[in-house]
């Protein structure tokens, strides 16, 4: 998964977003970013057999307190798999 994870920050900053924020650990990696008066906000988290689900949000910076809120209730509910079948 660090290796996508890597590869979809490059082309993040490929497509012009200057990314602010990296956080990579065993549970998870979350970036975020602005372009043009525009958030965006990405998580990634390890599922089984080597798989990994990702989530990304891109809303107006001038909405960034109501989409605060959205951000942190999928933060909570997008958690690692704890045991794979």
């Amino acid at each position: 998964m660090r290796a996508e994870v890597g590869e979809r920050m490059r082309g993040d900053e490929a497509d012009g977003w200057t990314l602010s924020y990296r956080r990579e650990t065993v549970s998870g990696a979350s970036w975020s970013g602005l372009r043009n008066g525009r958030i965006l906000y990405a998580r990634a988290i390890p599922l089984c057999d080597g798989a990994a689900g990702y989530f990304r949000l891109e809303y107006p910076q001038a909405s960034a307190k109501v989409f605060d809120v959205v951000v942190k209730g999928l933060v909570k509910g997008f958690a690692k798999v704890v045991a794979c079948a």
